[in-house]
């Protein structure tokens, strides 16, 4: 009683700002609870702990615990960030007990947006499992339209990155670059009839961007290994309780294991 819960929090974390103060590096243990049925984390697990790495990057730095990392000009103008476009690479899928370790920073990217990247490690030999990239939009949270980072938001942000650009995705052609192809109608595969839980809201009170990912890959289709997972969330609707929704998906390579898809979800 009388604890200030945040200091806490960030006391008993295996997380810190690095020296430089222009990323975050945090260590996450797999649980048993993470894990799927050969013992090592989901694709899920593994988008919860970029979201949860992300969101203490955030807070560390001093922006808004609400949810929705703001800063102080973008809570007066009532903006927020949402998510534009993800991209997740898996070389390997850590086991239950194993500790990965993931570092996080954030950048500038064009007159509306920000991207965060991600890199994961294994903490026990330093070898990279992952890399991640994803893109954000700024969106006026009353009338639901984008806007442009303003000077003011950008000089709140932008201190706290890399000055120069460093991307997890370095490489000239690299699939975060490829564009997701329009969904062929009819799609390949299809599930219908779909109802969003109570269990799958979040703090904010819509449907998480993981969740969609979860939805996605109960989609019947061929089994295969999830290596490269590329996924557009742009302006995707804000699901709530039982409104009812489909998905239909096109594989674009299976023997790359890279699996694109486009969310239809008419209300």
């Amino acid at each position: 009683e009388g604890v200030e819960r945040p200091g806490l929090a960030e006391r008993l974390r295996m997380g810190s700002l690095l020296e430089d103060g222009l990323s975050y590096k945090e260590s996450f243990i797999v649980r048993c609870y993470e894990v799927g049925i050969n013992k090592t984390a989901t694709v899920e697990t593994i988008a919860n702990l970029l979201q949860e790495v992300g969101c203490n990057h955030a807070q560390s730095v001093g922006f808004s615990t609400d949810g929705f990392a703001t800063t102080t000009t973008m809570r007066e103008l009532g903006l927020i960030w949402v998510t534009n476009r993800m991209h997740i690479e898996i070389y390997k899928y850590p086991a239950w007990g194993d500790v990965v370790e993931i570092e996080t920073w954030c950048q500038a990217d064009g007159k509306i947006g920000t991207r965060r990247d991600w890199i994961l490690k294994d903490l026990a030999n330093g070898e990279v499992i992952g890399r991640a990239t994803s893109k954000w939009v700024m969106m006026n949270q009353n009338t639901r339209r984008l806007q442009r980072v303003s000077d003011e938001v950008r000089d709140e942000v932008f201190i706290h990155c890399p000055k120069s650009p460093r991307l997890a995705f370095p490489e000239e052609n690299n699939g975060s670059l490829k564009k997701i192809p329009v969904l062929t109608d009819p799609a390949q595969h299809s599930r219908l009839g779909l109802v969003p839980r109570r269990a799958d809201l979040d703090m904010n009170q819509h449907v998480n961007n993981v969740t969609y990912i979860g939805w996605v890959l109960e989609v019947s289709f061929p089994a295969a290994i999830f290596v490269i997972i590329s996924s557009p969330f742009l302006l995707l609707p804000e699901l709530s309780c039982f409104q009812t929704f489909f998905i239909e998906i096109d594989i674009l390579s299976s023997s790359l294991h890279l699996f694109g898809y486009s969310l239809i979800l008419p209300l």
